[in-house]
């Protein structure tokens, strides 16, 4: 019963005030596995022949590691970006594959750029599918690479086989999402695990983007949630952008607070629950709930859960805001009239529909 009462695991902090009325929970803290020293290899790009697909995984010899897909943001075709996090990735016992794609094109040419995302993804799996367990697979995805996620994973899913045993996707600040309809957002594959996640500051992708993707994909609620990280009042110079994922001063070597508490916990969290829904002292909740997290220099960041996120009007100043004419799903809340509009909503969020699409055609 545990997994139909709860949804967020709380697996990463050391202590955690909840909702700040003084109450104090301790978990486990998981740290890094030192044992597991990450190995980089890598094949030259089949689509984008002067790139290269990069696979990082554990240095052990005779295993098969679960696999992480990591969909990158636009202008870091090169993995060092994210190094910090992807070596976290690694600590965890996964095999990560990075395919690059050109970034300079790839606002005009989504679905290509989609493509070429893919073929360094079967690349890498032909290539290491002797170190590689695709019946557990994640995608991970940053911007850019997160709104690739739900096509990408789709075809992973329905048409390859992978992550039969266990799926999830971590979709950081997503960008417009091309490449797959609501229909088959409605019905997507019901065992995997969603975590939609927005940043505070982020002025460069709208919320809502995120948000109409966690409500339309047509998993159960207890399997998905959608947060939101913050800063404490109490910060000063770190604010919750849209570069929390890559680290501080983008070095590989450099973590902060928001790396630490917003990425590695949550993904921590979300891979865990997908292969097992009481593992450690897991401890899911699926409900609105703020959460003030401790980082390892002292800082503290919010994590504020939202079981029914709304659509208002509270990005109109992000660069790719939610009615720009690139955004391919824009007009999906635009019909209120159309009784099948709200057929194709899942059954979890159908009755937000009206109010949705009250709330994007009074603010257009």
């Amino acid at each position: 019963m545990l997994n139909k009462k709860f949804l967020l695991i709380m697996l990463l902090f050391r202590v955690v005030y909840s909702n700040y009325n003084g109450s104090i929970f301790q978990y486990t803290h998981y740290q890094s596995d030192n044992s597991l020293t990450c190995v980089r290899d890598s094949v030259q790009h089949p689509a984008w022949k002067e790139h290269q697909v990069y696979l990082f995984r554990p240095a052990q010899t005779g295993a098969k590691f679960p696999v992480v897909f990591f969909c990158h943001g636009i202008t870091a075709e090169d993995p060092l970006v994210y190094g910090a996090f992807i070596r976290h990735i690694v600590s965890r016992g996964h095999a990560v594959i990075y395919s690059p794609y050109p970034t300079g094109r790839s606002y005009l040419f989504p679905r290509s750029s989609y493509r070429i995302l893919w073929n360094g993804f079967m690349k890498g799996v032909s290539t290491w599918d002797s170190l590689l367990d695709l019946s557990t697979i994640g995608f991970v995805g940053h911007s850019y690479g997160a709104g690739a996620i739900p096509s990408l994973a789709r075809k992973a899913m329905a048409f390859n086989g992978w992550g039969k045993k266990g799926a999830f996707l971590h979709l950081m600040a997503p960008w417009y999402a091309y490449g797959i309809t609501q229909r088959q957002l409605r019905h997507f594959p019901q065992h995997v695990k969603v975590v939609v996640e927005v940043f505070a500051d982020d002025r460069i992708n709208d919320h809502r983007i995120g948000k109409d993707i966690y409500l339309s994909i047509g998993i159960p609620d207890t399997s998905k949630v959608f947060c939101v990280l913050s800063a404490d009042a109490s910060q000063r110079g770190l604010p919750a952008d849209h570069d929390v994922p890559i680290g501080a001063s983008q070095s590989s070597l450099s973590v902060n607070d928001f790396d630490f508490c917003g990425v590695y916990f949550i993904f921590d969290a979300l891979s865990a629950y997908s292969n097992d829904p009481h593992a450690g002292n897991a401890r899911f909740r699926h409900e609105d709930r703020t959460y003030l997290i401790k980082g390892p220099s002292g800082d503290f960041c919010r994590i504020k859960t939202i079981r029914t996120p709304s659509m208002k009007r509270t990005q109109g100043i992000c660069v790719n805001f939610w009615c720009h004419a690139m955004n391919p799903r824009r007009k999906i809340y635009k019909h209120l009239g159309e009784p099948f509009r709200l057929l194709l909503a899942t059954p979890e969020t159908m009755l937000n529909y009206g109010t949705l699409a009250l709330e994007i055609m009074g603010n257009r």
